[in-house]
């Protein structure tokens, strides 16, 4: 029996005056803060449960509060609060890392690039603030480096060289990384030319931290009255910042608790979340299931408190639907992020516009077109099959997360023995691939793309054609971060491309931008109009409207159709398009229901 308790005792029993206990306490000797449930630890950082009358650690270890007795008792006293609204943005804090560009626009702008951990970042600065803007895509060509941005006004590409000093700096509207880029030949219509300056111009300018809106992974409820909500952050996140909160009492507060592991199956959805429920294990799982070639909730969802097993029915999985809910939140937000007033930059995806007009700098006055919906493959070289391309993330590097599919040999596994034919990956199923001296599992990164490992090659002339060139393994490795539109799972991504003659029907027309839905794929064909054919009765900008039946009459795919803008299609509206080939004919992206 604690001492305290002990003295309470003789007390009641000499003077009839009673003792009531209130959490969290802070034992005389140790500072040890107790506790009587997970409520009663909220207010302390990293601590997770209540466990033997004592807040403790994800390792089991009681917390001690810091400071004098005085300071420990200071925060004790029941706990009703804090109450909380895990939806609102969070805020990451970032540090400078190695500066390689600072520039300035125009309208004097300023632009920063720099590398940390193995990743380039873009600031730009908003009065005296440096802002991060998401990069959607990276390309490096020899010395030669361009970003493809995903501003708050829309796509725009930056470009630079050499890298490590530059010489030259350019804006661009849209997405560059296919196409040469001559500084040169750089004209105000099509781009505008940086003003480079010292990197001490930035040492007025604060850095402002990373501001990511909220997700709802999952949200459901037990007969019994237990609920669950589990959130996290939209951008640049992984398993580390899920956040879980539960009740067993559906007229009492979410309270948040201490998770102690996700875990997703290598079905690439599955996932059991488990988390500390007053000292107590609970393990929630959901499944999922395929709807053609996506993913949906599945049925027999579940949750284990202990030896108790119980129904879960999925509820609406929106900000909205948790705006109504009261929550009781730890101190502070997990691993780094902090609660913040401002507003997550908005996603150009929702307001169609294109990129800024660079011939006055980056303006929110920017209008619709190419680029609003479409991420850039990263990092590609000429040919795209350099060994050095991606030197910079390998299977460690912190932009790669944990994403719960399998991560031993239980995956197809391809060996680049050298001299022998070059096998291929693909996308759309995770590989093992082993050269000589490394081995390397497909993953997903930070932002959701895939980093996708295959066999370095050298070119041979040695095929059945005398000189002919064939390429063949050479034993070592490279790696390529495949744009999968910030939906990779469980190390691959959707690779489903348009066939010749799918069908398509026509969702929404605005101008020469339209939106199709295809029974080949879940996914929506974001296209803009690139060609017309004159020869024809139809005007693809005036005659093409919503509930539309079309066909798709020739292809021009550029990639495996993962993401970002997979190539051409050429669409028939007018029944028999044989003389002419198509209608209209369109570049295309994929968009989300």
């Amino acid at each position: 029996m604690k001492i305290s308790l002990l003295l309470c005792l003789v007390l009641a029993l000499l003077s009839s005056i009673g003792c009531k206990s209130s959490g969290p306490r802070s034992s005389s000797s140790s500072h040890f803060v107790e506790c009587s449930s997970d409520r009663s630890c909220l207010r302390f950082d990293a601590v997770l449960r209540c466990d033997g009358d004592y807040c403790v650690d994800d390792e089991g270890e009681r917390f001690a509060a810091t400071g004098t007795s005085s300071d420990v008792s200071s925060v004790s006293g029941d706990v009703s609060e804090p109450a909380c609204d895990p939806t609102e943005p969070l805020e990451k804090p970032l540090e400078l890392g190695t500066l390689l560009l600072v520039a300035e626009d125009a309208e004097g702008i300023v632009y920063a690039v720099d590398e940390a951990q193995s990743e380039l970042r873009l600031f730009r600065s908003e009065g005296q603030t440096l802002v991060p803007l998401e990069i959607a895509g990276s390309g490096q060509s020899g010395d030669e480096v361009t970003l493809t941005v995903r501003a708050p006004e829309g796509v725009f590409s930056l470009y630079f060289a050499p890298r490590d000093r530059p010489t030259t700096a350019l804006l661009f509207p849209g997405e560059y990384d296919d196409r040469m880029i001559d500084p040169d030949q750089i004209d105000a219509d099509e781009g505008e030319r940086l003003s480079l300056l010292d990197d001490a111009a930035i040492d007025g300018l604060r850095l402002g931290g990373l501001v990511s809106a909220i997700e709802v992974e999952y949200h459901a409820a037990t007969d019994s009255g237990h609920r669950i909500a589990v959130v996290r952050p939209e951008r640049d996140f992984d398993y580390e910042n899920f956040r879980v909160f539960f009740t067993a009492d559906e007229d009492e507060p979410l309270v948040e608790r201490g998770v102690i592991e996700v875990v997703r199956a290598k079905d690439g959805g599955s996932t059991h979340v488990r988390f500390w429920a007053d000292a107590e294990r609970a393990d929630a799982y959901f499944p999922v299931t395929t709807d053609g070639d996506r993913f949906v909730p599945g049925p027999d969802a579940s949750l284990t408190l202990g030896a108790d097993e119980f129904a879960l029915s999925r509820l609406d999985e929106t900000v909205d639907a948790l705006d109504v809910l009261e929550f009781l939140c730890f101190a502070s937000p997990p691993n780094g992020w902090q609660q913040t007033d401002r507003e997550p930059p908005l996603d150009p995806r929702d307001t169609e516009p294109s990129g800024p007009d660079v011939s006055k700098g980056p303006s929110s006055d920017a209008g619709p077109g190419d680029g609003s919906l479409s991420r850039a493959r990263r990092a590609d070289d000429d040919a795209g099959t350099s060994a050095d391309a991606h030197d910079a993330v390998d299977a460690g590097s912190p932009g790669q997360v944990n994403d719960g599919g399998p991560t031993s040999d239980d995956v197809p596994e391809i060996q680049c023995a050298p001299g022998e034919d070059w096998p291929r990956n693909a996308p759309d199923e995770r590989h093992r691939v082993t050269g000589v001296a490394d081995s390397q599992l497909d993953t997903c990164t930070e932002s959701g793309d895939l980093l996708e490992y295959s066999c370095a090659v050298e070119i041979v002339a040695e095929g059945q054609v005398p000189g002919e060139p064939v390429p063949v393994a050479n034993g070592d490795l490279q790696s390529e971060v495949v744009d999968c539109d910030g939906r990779c799972e469980a190390g691959r991504c959707d690779a489903i491309c348009p066939g010749d003659g799918d069908p398509l029907d026509v969702l929404s027309h605005e101008g020469d931008r339209v939106v199709f839905r295809t029974a080949r794929d879940s996914r929506l064909y974001d296209c803009e109009l690139i060609f017309d054919q004159s020869e024809d009765a139809v005007d693809c900008a005036v005659d093409v409207a919503a509930g539309d039946r079309s066909f798709i009459s020739s292809l021009g795919l550029k990639n495996d159709c993962t993401g970002g803008n997979w190539g051409n299609i050429g669409v028939c509206f007018d029944g028999d398009c044989s003389a002419e080939g198509q209608n209209c004919t369109y570049t295309c992206q994929f968009a989300y229901e």
